[in-house]
């Protein structure tokens, strides 16, 4: 279940629920309550958004915050009060962040470890952070967590590539990238999750899978592809 909170942009450090975009706390209780019914786990998933972006380039993983004091504050009011509703309903696993790519290095683990300690005084389940596919070897607070989570938006071909690409050339690129994936997660003794695949139904959306405002011709059967290639590496 992924419930987004909201900034107004990339240096504020205000993060709260917005009137039209954040689903209301009874929401995801109803929710967790419907998957457990049927026989689900949940892994409750709160994301960063920008209400109103100062430019096209700005998302969570850009985040500038003007106090970085002030941001952390507001973070942890927020995670604190999800880690409790994800405890009070035996939700199975609970993300501490997602792709917050210029806050989740070494200058920033302290509060992570600060956060991430309070977490557990309040939940009991397993914890993952997901790192952004283009930054996951970067984080510094997988060793906090019980799994490293990533969002696993990979090129499986080049833009230079003429669509359609055989769907062995996208296994052999999943592959390969399993391979890295796996070796890296060894060293970080952590169990891999890939919190996130997609591919958008567009022509060559394999070369770009993260770009979720392409506006490209429909191609339902390159959609297809990509998903089976994952579906026969993993």
């Amino acid at each position: 279940l992924v419930p987004a909170y909201y900034q107004e942009h990339a240096g504020s450090t205000e993060i709260g629920s917005h009137p039209r975009f954040s689903v209301p706390d009874e929401t995801i209780r109803r929710t967790i309550g419907e998957a457990h019914a049927l026989g689900l786990q949940v892994l409750l998933f709160p994301i960063v958004r920008l209400a109103h972006p100062r430019r096209d380039s700005e998302w969570r993983g850009t985040l500038q915050p003007s106090d970085r004091k002030a941001w952390w504050q507001s973070y942890e009011r927020l995670t604190l009060h999800l880690a409790q509703l994800a405890q009070q309903h035996k939700v199975a696993q609970f993300s501490v962040g997602s792709e917050l790519s210029t806050l989740d290095g070494e200058r920033d683990r302290p509060d992570w470890q600060r956060l991430i300690g309070k977490v557990r005084g309040l939940y009991q389940g397993r914890l993952t952070y997901s790192g952004n596919w283009d930054h996951y070897d970067k984080v510094a607070l997988y060793d906090l967590c019980d799994t490293a989570g990533m969002c696993a938006y990979f090129p499986l071909a080049s833009r230079l590539q003429t669509p359609p690409v055989p769907v062995e050339d996208l296994a052999a690129a999943w592959q390969q990238k399993k391979v890295e994936l796996l070796a890296f997660v060894k060293k970080q003794n952590r169990p891999l999750l890939l919190t996130e695949v997609g591919y958008l139904s567009q022509r060559g959306a394999v070369a770009w899978p993260w770009e979720e405002a392409a506006q490209k011709p429909v191609d339902l059967e390159d959609q297809r592809r990509a998903y089976e290639a994952f579906a026969r590496v993993w």
